[in-house]
């Protein structure tokens, strides 16, 4: 009985300490996913925020407002559909390009999306 007790300690305790380093693996995994990118879906086009600074960018002409806003962790499929940007938020074409977006995130206050 004490032989079988000094052969399943060590392996216990072996079992114990990679069960340990699961749990702080799987943890991570949840961590690092939990990022997620602003999107913006106009006419079928997928846009990003591009989180800086609009620069000499001019407004060309009002394309419409996001109508839905979803969840942060949902893809907008559908035109006018954002996870970021709120419901009536005005989106505006910019001149001279036509993979950048603006989008009015306050009264004078905008910010760039490319696809």
């Amino acid at each position: 009985m004490r032989k079988i007790m000094q052969y399943c300690f060590p392996i216990i305790i072996l079992l114990a300490a990679c069960t340990g380093e699961e749990s702080s693996l799987s943890q991570s995994t949840v961590e690092s996913s939990s990022s997620y990118q602003a999107l913006l879906n106009v006419y079928g086009d997928e846009y990003l925020s591009r989180f800086d600074d609009i620069g000499d960018y001019q407004i060309d002409k009002e394309i419409g407002v996001v109508e839905k806003k979803i969840s942060v962790e949902l893809y907008p499929y559908n035109s006018f559909e954002s996870n970021y940007l709120e419901e009536g938020t005005k989106l505006y074409s910019v001149k001279y390009s036509n993979d950048l977006l603006l989008a009015e995130i306050e009264p004078g206050i905008y910010e760039l999306f490319s696809r």
